[in-house]
Formats: structure tokens, sequence, C-alpha cells
């Protein structure tokens, strides 16, 4: 609890001046508390009013500023009178202390919406406003998204809410228009933009986003007059793309792109295709790569991952592999090595993440004692590693513990280890080296009946006598 008693005590004090770090201490502050502070010092009005209007999960509280009303048919709300100069500059001193702000399409009616931006004149209503985020449910009845255009708006989400049968191009028109606007603004600083929905728009103001540094799109062109991906390479500060393959078609030519800044990349899609769009990207200081493939066969997944390797092998400190494979015969089990061998290249390894299934419910995949020491001997900088294929029978083979021992020895900078382990049998103690190595977490997924656990808890606990033990 803040006591306002002590507040009142630093009128003065440098932190009033920061909202960002005000917001932070009052986290969890109701408004009570606040409006307390408030009152029993005067310096501290301004401050806990920004802290107050700082983040606004609709645009209600403001509406109410004005003199509206409900329509209890469609819960628009309208002017029951004209806004006066007072009104305005009410609602005016509290728009510009919101630095978040969700907005709804369906709240503001059409004529009110038009109101504001005639009493604004031009004038930017929301001149902190950072974080935007625009949900478009019915795009015949949105109005208002202009009236938030701010230069000072750094990350923008864009959300299809709807099903918009019948009004896809409205609802694209709209979307184009605000953002159109939007990069027209002198000293726009956008840095962080993400649509939700299947990007068929023009998007002819990207290249005017100069600072953006986070992009996420959603099934988009990658030819025609509306192509996105050729014109990504334009945006020379990008740092993390995330995207998928929805749009491309299979006869469709991949255009080549070079993303110099770019650090952080997380494609899905169907297995070629993301194979295809890889070799169509350079990134020659890309770090951390998010592969999320469809259901392919081993050997159409591991040709991505080679090309992943070749493409980026470098530079790449993080990977992380979501696929599903296809094409197993049934009471089979299949090695997981030709989705983890490709990536053993990489030097500076430090994070590795496969979560696989298999189509087939009668197959089992398997990752054995071998591979675990290959991945040891390659991948000495591991800080994280993660290795899901789902639940085993008893008789699949498994890492046994000697892995855990690889593990210990051989990559002294882990933090965290998750993979199935062979619990039927463990090594004689004089055979597990007595360790202080600083694994904080360790989970395992149990294959066959886990009997002796004291005796597993004792050899864990030689290895790895700080990590904090589950199962999955």
């Amino acid at each position: 609890m803040v006591h306002t008693a002590v507040l009142g005590n630093i009128p003065f004090h440098p932190v009033l001046h920061n909202a960002d770090l005000l917001s932070e201490i009052f986290r969890g502050q109701d408004n009570s508390t606040l409006a307390r502070s408030a009152r029993c010092c005067k310096a501290w009005e301004e401050p806990v009013l920004s802290v107050l209007w700082y983040s606004l999960g609709c645009i209600i509280p403001l509406l109410k500023i004005l003199p509206v009303e409900v329509d209890e048919t469609d819960g628009h709300y309208y002017l029951r009178k004209d806004v006066s100069k007072d009104d305005l500059a009410r609602f005016k001193r509290y728009a510009r202390l919101v630095r978040r702000l969700l907005f709804n399409d369906t709240v503001v009616q059409a004529s009110f919406a038009f109101r504001l931006q005639q009493l604004a004149s031009g004038e930017v209503l929301f001149p902190s406003l950072r974080d935007l985020r625009i949900y478009i449910e019915i795009p015949r009845l949105s109005h208002g998204a202009l009236l938030f255009l701010s230069p000072s708006i750094t990350k923008l989400l864009i959300s299809d809410e709807g099903s918009h049968e019948g009004d896809a191009e409205l609802f694209e028109s709209h979307v184009e228009v605000f953002l159109d606007a939007l990069g027209a603004l002198p000293g726009q600083a956008l840095e962080e933009l993400v649509f939700t929905f299947p990007c068929n728009i023009r998007l002819s103001s990207i290249d005017h986003f100069t600072n953006l540094r986070c992009l996420s799109l959603h099934t988009f062109p990658f030819s025609g007059e509306k192509k996105i991906f050729s014109r990504l390479q334009y945006l020379t500060r990008l740092v993390s793309l995330t995207f998928d393959t929805d749009g491309l078609q299979s006869e469709e030519i991949v255009p080549e792109i070079s993303l110099a800044a770019l650090e952080k990349v997380k494609i899905s899609g169907e297995t070629s295709n993301v194979t295809r769009v890889l070799h169509a990207i350079d990134a020659p200081r890309l770090a951390d790569l998010e592969l999320d493939l469809e259901t392919s066969t081993m050997a159409v997944t591991q040709s991505c991952c080679v090309e992943a390797n070749a493409r980026f092998g470098l530079s790449l400190r993080e990977v992380t592999l979501c696929c599903q494979i296809s094409g197993l015969d049934d009471h089979s089990s299949t090695s997981t090595s030709p989705l983890i061998t490709p990536f053993l290249a990489i030097d500076n390894l430090e994070s590795f993440s496969l979560i696989v299934r298999k189509e087939n419910r009668n197959s089992s995949l398997s990752t054995i004692d071998d591979l675990c020491e290959a991945v040891v001997k390659a991948w000495p900088r591991l800080r994280a590693i993660s290795i899901d294929h789902g639940h085993l029978k008893p008789s699949n083979p498994a890492p046994t513990f000697h892995s855990l021992i690889y593990f210990a020895l051989h990559c002294p900078s882990l933090q965290s280890l998750t993979i199935p382990l062979c619990v039927s049998y463990f090594p004689q103690p004089e055979e597990v080296p007595l360790l202080s190595h600083n694994l904080r977490q360790f989970e395992f997924s149990p294959v066959g009946d886990l009997e002796y656990l004291v005796e597993f808890a004792y050899l864990l606990k030689r290895l790895f006598p700080y990590t904090e033990v589950s199962s999955y």
C-alpha cells in the first residue's frame, strides 16, 4: 500500500515528471488510493491523473466527459447536444495523458466521430498515445479510428473481430485509410505493427514507416498488385518479422529480399512453402528462428531444416521447430535425428526447442543417447534445450540417465533442460560425477515406470543440485 502521508512529503520528487515510472509504481493500486494521493497534495494532482489515464481498456471513460448518451438498441454512444468549448477542453486534457488505448469500432456513432474530428480541426487529440489497438468488428458501422491518429504511436495492432462476409472491401478500406493517414503524419514514430487478419490490402503506406522494427502479418499476397513480401526490404530497421506462407501459391516465384537488420523471424505454413521463403531471405544478422510447419513427411521437413541452416547457420543463436510428421509406418519407431542434425553445424547455438508430433498414432518418434551426445558436443554454449515428441511407450527408445551426464559435463551454461527420459534403470552412483552444475529447470517425460524414485532423486542431485524438477 502506498501511504498518502509519505507522498505528501515528496511533492517535488523527479519521479512525478515520469508518467511511465509512476505507472509502474502504482501498478496494482486501486483508483481510490490514487485519488487520495491527489487530494493530499496539489503537486500530486497531475502525476496521479497521468497514472489514472495512462492505459484505457476502452474509449468509454473519455466519451463520458462529453454530453453523450447510449443507444440501447446498438450500444453506440451519441451526442445528446453539441460539444461546448469547456467540454472539448476537458476531453483534450485527459486525452493527452493516454499512453495505451483499446478502441472497439462499434462504440462511437458516425455523426459523433465526425463532429469530434470537426472540432479537432486537424489537431492531434492524443499527443502522448504510444500503444493503440483497434478492433474492427462491423466495418459498415466502423467509425472513429482516425480520432486517434498521433505521430507518437509506436505500437499499432489492428484486429479483425468479425466474419466480414460482404464487407471485406470496406474493412480493407478502413485499414488502408488509417495507415495512409498515419504514414503521412510528420514525425510519425511507428515501431511495431501487428495485423491479426488476412492482409489482402495494398499497404501502400508501409514504405513510409521507416522506423518500423517489429512487423507481424497474416496471410498476405506474395505477388500481384497487392504484393507485400518484396517490399519488406525497404524496412531497413526491421528487427523482428512474423508471418505465414498461406498466401503463397505453389507456382509463384518468391522474390529474393535482403533484410540487413533482421534478428528474429517466425514463419508458419506449409513446409515446402516455408522452405522456398527461407531460400529467398538474406538476413546476415538473424539470431532467432522459429518455424511452425504443417504436416509433412520427414524428408520434406528435414529439407526445410537443411535450408534454414544453409541460409542462417552462421548467425543463429536460437532455433524453435514445431512440426508434425506424416508417412510413418504402423508400429515403427523413427528417430528425430533428421530434424536435429542439420543444425549441429551451428557452433554458437544457445537455445534449441523441438516440438514434434506424428500423424500416425500407431507409430512413434524417438531420441536416443547417441543423439544427445552429438548435441552436447556440437552446442557447448547451450543455455536451454527442449525435445518434446509426445508420450512414449515403455518399449520406445529414449535418452537414459547417461544423457543427463553428457549435458552436465559438456554444457556448463545450461539453465533449462526438457527431454524424454528412460526411468526403468539408472547407473550406479559411482558412475555419476558429483558436480555443482547450475541447471535451474529440469523437465522430463518419463518413459517406463519410475519405481526407484529415491535413487533417481539422489543421482539427479549429484549432477544438478540447484534444479527444480517436474514431469510432463
